[in-house]
């Protein structure tokens, strides 16, 4: 069965796109923050790495 392409570049890339950590820390991203979301988060690039920052859960949808 063939699935829905979406045309993103693999997975290994997205790294080199961003800093995700640098963007997380200049949104705030911390320890004060109870549950972050990621809508359309794609391989997580930045949900993974937000993940330990928050006290609560950090989820991707």
């Amino acid at each position: 069965m063939k699935t829905r392409e979406g045309g993103m570049p693999d997975g290994e890339m997205w790294p080199s796109f961003f800093d995700p950590e640098a963007i997380l820390t200049a949104l705030g991203l911390d320890e004060s923050v109870l549950d972050a979301l990621d809508f359309g988060c794609g391989y997580g690039t930045f949900a993974i790495p937000a993940a330990p920052r928050v006290r609560g859960r950090a989820a991707r949808v």
